[in-house]
């Protein structure tokens, strides 16, 4: 995790990933009625402020290491296959998963977000 110039930047299996607070107006402009988004391309996670959790940093750190699994160029995937990869996937990155997400928990809590309530 590094912070440059107020970007948090994370590494995810050897590529940077910058992660993007935005108000909810904006979000919705940018990204409709979602909560989060990963930006596969751009390598960019963005957040809404009004509606930062755990569980959805989680997802999004998730979606980030599958990605990395290429799994669009395997045209014939079962999904006994496809439930071993996963599986594999978490065995070998479920540590560094929790880490991530807990790193760009702390970041995104730090400007004061508001919770859901009856959520930590």
């Amino acid at each position: 995790m590094r912070l440059l110039e107020g970007i948090l930047k994370v590494s995810i299996k050897g590529l940077d990933y910058t992660v993007q607070l935005l108000d909810k107006n904006k979000f919705e402009k940018v990204h409709g009625k979602d909560l989060a988004y990963l930006d596969k391309t751009k390598r960019q996670f963005c957040f809404r402020k009004d509606h930062v959790e755990k569980t959805t940093v989680i997802h999004e750190v998730t979606h980030a290491f599958i990605n990395s699994l290429h799994l669009g160029s395997c045209n014939e995937l079962t999904l006994e296959d496809f439930e071993e990869i996963i599986c594999e996937m978490l065995e070998d990155h479920l540590l560094d998963i929790s880490r991530i997400s807990n790193q760009i928990y702390r970041h995104l809590r730090s400007f004061n977000v508001r919770r859901r309530k009856g959520r930590k």
